[in-house]
């Protein structure tokens, strides 16, 4: 191998390795999901505890008014994009305090240097639970 070609060949190296770790929507495991999350909205606040068991606790709380309490199962489906069901769910926006449903199909990404993360609401709505 020439002189130049070892440097070459470990930046590659050095690239790939960093791009690896540095992309999101890897499948977060069962044991990586469970945890307390929370999201500041302009309406008010949402928590989700989702327990080991499998089983979780979602509170929103719109500012003045009374909670919702929802509790149910959950799960994590691995396909080309990781999503966490809940059964029953409370659905929000960021606008709006929302409703009960049946179930919700919720897009997660697990990152390698920070944390895993829950995508609430429509795509354009930006609302990212954050584990605690």
């Amino acid at each position: 191998m020439s002189s130049l070609a070892k440097p070459i060949f470990a930046a590659l190296i050095l690239v790939g390795v960093s791009v690896w770790y540095l992309t999101p929507l890897r499948s977060p495991k069962p044991s990586q999901m469970s945890g307390d999350y929370r999201v500041a909205l302009v309406w008010g606040s949402a928590t989700l505890k989702l327990r080991p068991d499998g089983t979780f606790e979602e509170v929103v709380q719109p500012a003045g008014d009374s909670e919702h309490k929802v509790q149910g199962k959950w799960s994590v489906t691995s396909d080309w994009q990781s999503s966490l069901s809940l059964q029953p769910f409370w659905q929000f926006t960021q606008n709006d305090q929302g409703m009960k449903v049946d179930s919700a199909a919720l897009p997660v990404e697990s990152w390698w240097l920070h944390d895993v993360r829950i995508e609430f609401g429509d795509v354009d709505s930006a609302i990212k639970m954050r584990k605690q």
